[in-house]
């Protein structure tokens, strides 16, 4: 497919409940097509580099998200890896795609230093997503519990000077890190309870008022959600 195929697909695929969702990031065009529909379209694709960085130009939400799933992480730059998460804006697109392909380049260790109380936002918000799927997905013998406590008691004394985006991003890597790094749990319980609650970014109401310490209550003895409760599942086997 060709640029103009994409964005005629994207244009045919619209759907203005899904993009309404996306308002919140404040990209210049969405269209709002589906995950499922992005990741069937970047596997029909393949690997496409120079088509992804023509992509990236477009800077709409699925031609950002697309390019991500076709760029070729292997020449992708550390400096490159700013630009795409400054073209993210803090959303989703971090988490869902971004964080993929920083672990497919190996770059995971160098972005976390280099994003670790940056002084452009969406960096810092890049460094916690970063750090939630390096809690989640990395083997425990590649991850740095003294690091990770230094990330946590940072969390601690910088949350209430961050946006809202921001804090959920630093509440959510609270809960990834107790949940997923035994050495991890008894600060993560120490922050979360400092935290308390965190306003959501969308509907703010009681049900979605979010606690650390709730969610780490919830699933820390679940081996679905937890990797920590799968190990002791398998100590107690």
């Amino acid at each position: 497919m060709n640029l103009q195929e994409i964005l005629t697909f994207f244009e045919q695929n619209a759907n203005p409940v899904v993009a309404k969702q996306q308002a919140l990031y404040h990209f210049p065009k969405v269209y709002g097509l589906r995950m499922a529909q992005m990741r069937a379209l970047g596997k029909q694709i393949g690997v496409n580099h120079d088509l992804g960085l023509t992509l990236l130009k477009q800077d709409s939400y699925e031609a950002i998200l697309l390019s991500l799933f076709i760029f070729n992480p292997k020449v992708l730059t550390i400096d490159d890896f700013d630009t795409l998460a400054i073209s993210c804006r803090k959303s989703y697109l971090v988490d869902q795609a971004l964080c993929d392909v920083v672990f497919q380049a190996h770059q995971e260790h160098i972005l976390l230093s280099r994003w670790l109380n940056h002084t452009i936002d969406t960096l810092r918000y890049a460094f916690y997503a970063l750090f939630s799927s390096y809690c989640r997905q990395s083997d425990l013998d590649d991850i740095h519990v003294p690091f990770g406590i230094q990330v946590l008691d940072r969390i601690k004394d910088t949350i209430l000077l961050e946006d809202p985006i921001i804090q959920n991003a630093m509440n959510n890597a609270v809960v990834m890190a107790g949940l997923h790094v035994p050495g991890l749990i008894e600060k993560a319980y120490e922050v979360a309870r400092h935290i308390g609650y965190v306003l959501p970014t969308k509907a703010k109401n009681s049900c979605n008022i979010q606690s650390a310490e709730d969610y780490l209550d919830r699933y820390l003895t679940n081996p679905k959600y937890s990797r920590c409760a799968k190990i002791l599942q398998l100590i107690k086997e």
